[in-house]
């Protein structure tokens, strides 16, 4: 069945719970050989520069384009893992913990320690966001043998392997890796709402204090020179992403309609279903049945907004 705006809010604000079961994400089957971690580290690196470039090339429209790129991602780290993830899984995935990352402010948080770089912050947060994800990702494919996709089930020992692997948290003590490990284990484990909550402010502690910690070691000029590098580099992947046949897929189906003065009026829960729906319109393992329904919902949601497709 196409995915319904309803539903999507609903999974974006809900805690984990067990509906979401591994088998519906995954085929479990063992790889055909053994896994090229280093090609995995740079298909994640890819896609979090990607993210990093739509944020900031696009602004406040830019999550409807982000999380197609996410699903794609994702889709990808199974293809390295050999697993076939079905796209009605994937979509579930992202739809169901998207939201824990995107609730613990990251954008707002760097913003605050680094006051004035406006659309930039968006940039450096999907970066991050996007690496975590990936590897979380990879983690839930290979553990223990079989390939499902939960975060619930990756520990407190996975989650600082994680951490340890994400270039920004280099220099992340082992006291604070323990402490943000513990926190995500939390936060994706939470009873109840308030848990939830709990874990997401101490996210953000530990990622405030260790950003303050990195930032206290360059002056203000070599903080701006950084954060030009980036913005050079950001602006070169927008400029040059044609020349990448992963991401022309996705613009020659969304970009059109994504930097539409148009597209501006349509609300986020709105531009979530379209995006997941389109998800499901370019995965390589849809049927067509399937793609034929959420094509009808992606029009029946442009027509609601007088966009043409």
């Amino acid at each position: 069945m196409p995915i319904e705006t309803k539903n999507v809010l609903a999974k974006l604000s809900e805690k984990p719970s067990e509906e979401l079961k591994p088998d519906e994400a995954t085929e479990t089957v063992t790889p055909a050989h053994p896994i090229d971690e280093t090609e995995v580290a740079n298909l994640i690196h890819k896609y979090a520069v990607f993210h990093a470039a739509v944020a900031f090339a696009l602004g406040p429209i830019a999550g409807f384009a982000l999380t197609l790129l996410t699903v794609k991602m994702i889709s990808k780290i199974g293809e390295r893992c050999n697993v076939g993830i079905t796209e009605q899984g994937i979509t579930n995935f992202v739809a169901h913990y998207g939201g824990f990352f995107a609730g613990i402010g990251l954008a707002q948080l760097i913003l605050g320690l680094i006051p004035g770089i406006g659309n930039l912050s968006n940039a450096i947060s999907s970066f991050v966001v996007t690496q975590i994800i990936g590897w979380a990702t990879f983690t839930s494919f290979k553990r223990g043998g079989g390939f499902t996709l939960n975060l619930k089930k990756i520990d407190k020992t996975e989650w600082k392997k994680i951490i340890s692997k994400i270039p920004v948290f280099k220099d992340m003590s082992d006291d604070e890796k323990e402490r943000f490990a513990e926190w995500l284990v939390k936060l994706f484990n939470g009873a109840n709402e308030q848990e939830t909550k709990n874990a997401k402010e101490e996210i953000g502690n530990i990622l405030r204090s260790y950003g303050r910690k990195m930032l206290s070691r360059y002056t203000p000029r070599e903080i701006q020179e950084r954060l030009n590098q980036f913005k050079e580099q950001l602006t070169n992947k927008w400029a040059n992403r044609a020349n990448d046949a992963d991401y022309q897929e996705i613009e020659d189906k969304l970009l059109n309609i994504v930097q539409s003065e148009q597209f501006k009026q349509v609300r986020e829960e709105d531009r979530t279903a379209f995006a997941l729906n389109m998800a499901t319109v370019l995965g390589t393992r849809t049927t067509e049945k399937k793609r034929r329904e959420a094509q009808t919902t992606m029009k029946e949601i442009l027509e609601r907004y007088k966009i043409e497709f």
